[in-house]
C-alpha cells in the first residue's frame, strides 16, 4: 500500500546469455519474509535476443525495508 512504485521490470536484467526480458509481461508478485529479509518473486517472460519467446520464469527479488529492492536472479 506504499504511495509510489517500489519496483518495476528493467529491459537489462540478467536472464541469461543471448537472451532477454520479455518486456510488458511482469505479473503476479509474491512477498514473503524470512530470517529479517523479505523476498518477492515476480512472474514475468524470457526470449531469445532476437525475440522468440522461450517461456515464463520467475524474477527473484530482495529487500530489507520493502520499498528497496535489489534483482537476485530468475
Amino acid at each position: 500500500m506504499h504511495p509510489t512504485l517500489v519496483i518495476s521490470q528493467k529491459e537489462d536484467l540478467d536472464v541469461g546469455a543471448d537472451r532477454k526480458v520479455r518486456f510488458g509481461d511482469f505479473r503476479d508478485p509474491f512477498v514473503w519474509k524470512q530470517d529479517g529479509t523479505w523476498f518477492q518473486l515476480v512472474g514475468s517472460g524470457v526470449q531469445t535476443s532476437s525475440g522468440t519467446d522461450l517461456g515464463g520464469t520467475a524474477f527473484l527479488y530482495t529487500s530489507t525495508n520493502l520499498t528497496d529492492w535489489t534483482y537476485a536472479g530468475r
